[in-house]
This record gives structure tokens, sequence and C-alpha cells, in this order.
């Protein structure tokens, strides 16, 4: 038996990840209230992230409209997995060097919001 537990890499810290992402390219012509194209929601799909924290407010409103682009969707997603600079120090690792076992012709149970994803 084998687990482990991915603290900020599930669908919430990726949702936040991807969406500050997009901001952060659009921050020069983000107003006060600004609505911005995100290819990882379905398309048509209107969203408005909370950035705020118990430490502070950030001042801006911006909506996250859907455009639905699987492949501008996964190259984002790559950017953020790929932009870590942990060494691997074993044979077998996943992102950000973690160990992580062989799988073949295993048993494989995921949970959580793996069912979301």
């Amino acid at each position: 038996l084998y687990t482990k537990s991915y603290l900020h890499y599930g669908l919430v810290e990726a949702n936040r990840r991807v969406s500050a992402a997009i901001i952060s390219k659009e921050l020069l012509r983000v107003d006060s209230v600004s609505t911005i194209n995100n290819p990882c929601y379905f398309k048509g799909m209107d969203y408005q992230p909370d950035f705020a924290t118990a430490l502070f407010q950030i001042p801006l409103a911006v909506v996250m409209r859907g455009t639905g682009d699987f492949d501008k969707c996964a190259a984002l997603v790559r950017q953020l997995f790929g932009s870590s600079t942990t060494t691997c120090w074993v044979r077998d690792c996943t992102f950000d060097g973690v160990y992580q076992p062989r799988i073949d012709n295993t048993r494989f149970v995921a949970v959580s919001n793996f069912a979301t994803v």
C-alpha cells in the first residue's frame, strides 16, 4: 500500500494557480473590473475567483470566461507543473521530486476530488 497527498496540487489550488497565471499575463489590460478568457473552463462559463486571504484583500474583480480550449489549457497546466526546480534524487519521481513507486499491474484507487477532474 502506498499513499501520498499532494498538498497545493488539488482542485481548488490548481484553479487558483491557473487563474493567477492567466491574470498575471493580462495584468496590463486589467482594470478594476475585467473579463479574461480562461481556456480551462467550459465554453461560456463565467467564474469570479476570490483572491482574498485572511491577511489582505486584493481590490480586483475579474471574471474568468471559459473558452474550452483543451490545447491551451494543457499547455498552461504543463507550465505550472514544469516550473519546479526540485531535483529528483531517486529513479521514479512524480512532479516536485516526490518518489512515486511503479504501479504496473496494480489496482489504482483515486479519491477526493479526482472525480471532478
